[in-house]
């Protein structure tokens, strides 16, 4: 729960369409190297994390971690309808779009260069190619 677990990333030739695949990626990860020992080291697991916290929570309860948010969190405080894992199609019209605006593919692609792990290898959860940004699961 402290992005300490060393999987931050996901593999290079993950697709939008892995992303909506729950078991997929969580084998994935599952299987992943580490980047370093876990407990050693952050890092912001912007990726994995999801999928991690998700995969305990389903395991410890036998529900998906959408039902046990929606049981155990909104509904007794009153926000059902506000907060999702995985949100309805029903609401996808009430959600932020993510746009590209000038200069920012320059410093993405900058980014995807320069930026490596402290084991030298690339930053791999920057290689999500821009399309990716405007899907939905």
């Amino acid at each position: 729960m402290t992005h300490t677990i060393g999987v931050p990333g996901l593999a290079a030739d993950t697709t939008p369409e892995d992303l909506c695949d729950w078991q997929l990626m969580c084998a994935g990860i599952a299987d992943a190297e580490p980047w370093w020992e876990p407990g050693t080291k952050t890092a912001y697991h912007a990726w994995t994390f999801g999928y991690i916290v998700g995969e305990i929570v389903r395991r410890a309860t036998g529900k998906p971690i959408s039902q046990v948010l929606r049981e155990e969190v909104t509904a007794p405080l009153g926000i059902a309808d506000e907060l999702y894992f995985g949100v309805p199609a029903s609401e996808l019209g009430r959600l932020a779009r993510l746009e590209v605006v000038e200069g920012s593919a320059d410093f993405l692609q900058g980014c995807r260069t320069t930026r490596r792990s402290s084991n030298g290898r690339l930053a791999r959860y920057l290689r999500m190619p821009r399309s990716a940004t405007a899907r939905t699961c």
